[in-house]
């Protein structure tokens, strides 16, 4: 092994030709490549809770890693894939991100409009915008104290702020609607 290792000119990883040429080792090759051996499925398998914050992150350093392993290689132009729910879950929180921006303005500019509209003045939804803001980021403030301060979770869902918003922020903005009319 040790003088074949010597003569090879691998720079990363090296088998001997009789590894190579085992029925064993062609075992292997039927679990994780496909019959014409152009597909590979590799495994990885995180310490991490595959929901947590923690393996989310390392999704995209695990693709970064078989870019920087594939390259200047014959792989090197290969398509790359990445499964299983923690991928589905980065994906899910980079679209969620995304799209949270682009909801806020939506909902703060066309609530301000229709307030002001409805109470004929500048100032009350200029409260009621604050208020509901502020509702929102305390309501955060406080579930990240509680959860991950106290409790020692890895943190929140990707989903909790996008959905918190839009959840305060309908209801809060009907109830003073309801709070101001009645004033």
């Amino acid at each position: 092994y040790l003088s074949g290792l010597t003569e090879s000119n691998s720079d990363s990883f090296y088998l001997p030709k009789e590894v190579l040429d085992s029925e064993e080792f062609e075992q292997a090759l039927n679990v994780y490549m496909s019959e014409d051996r152009k597909v590979m499925t590799l495994d990885v398998i995180f310490k991490a809770n595959p929901y947590s914050n923690e393996a989310i992150d390392q999704v995209a350093e695990v693709e970064a890693a078989v870019e920087r392993a594939t390259k200047n290689t014959k792989l090197e132009n290969a398509t790359l894939a990445i499964g299983g729910m923690t991928s589905v879950n980065a994906d899910l929180r980079t679209v969620s991100g995304d799209d949270y921006s682009r909801t806020v303005v939506l909902m703060l500019v066309g609530i301000s409009i229709i307030l002001v509209f409805l109470f004929r003045s500048i100032i009350m939804p200029i409260y009621i915008i604050g208020s509901l803001i502020l509702t929102y980021f305390t309501s955060m403030g406080i579930n990240e104290v509680i959860f991950v301060n106290i409790l020692g979770y890895t943190g929140i869902s990707w989903a909790v702020p996008f959905f918190g918003f839009v959840i305060l922020v309908a209801l809060g903005v009907d109830y003073s609607i309801f709070l101001m009319d009645r004033f």
